[in-house]
């Protein structure tokens, strides 16, 4: 979205630290989530697994609501899917996480903030 907007500058905007999801992601989860509901490969799962990312913890989320609390659910830095010179590659302080998600366990992260993000000086 912010490519869309701003040509690609925009994914250097440092508010986009660790981005969430577009209201497209939100209902394309929705969606997965009305898909899977009924699923009994789904509703036998004993455990879920997400990048510490924001948007994959959303993902999980708002796909799975009916796991949370009933499994267990981690967060592990070694699912990272990319890390680079944007700032929406940059996950948050994990303390932060741990506030607002509080049905993922992130305490095998061992750092509070993203150890795999770099910042490129342009050349």
């Amino acid at each position: 979205v912010a490519a869309r907007l701003y040509g690609p500058k925009g994914y250097l905007f440092e508010e986009l630290e660790d981005a969430s999801l577009t209201t497209l992601g939100i209902n394309q989860c929705l969606d997965l989530h009305n898909q899977v509901i009924n699923s009994i490969e789904i509703s036998n799962s004993q455990l879920l697994v997400v990048s510490p990312m924001r948007r994959t913890i959303q993902t999980a989320t708002y796909s799975f609501p009916q796991f949370i609390n009933k499994i267990p659910w981690y967060g592990l830095e070694c699912l990272r899917e990319k890390s680079g010179l944007y700032p929406s590659d940059r996950r948050r302080p994990i303390t932060e996480h741990i506030l607002s998600y509080p049905h993922v366990n992130f305490t095998l992260i061992n750092d509070i903030n993203d150890p795999l993000y770099y910042k490129s000086d342009g050349r």
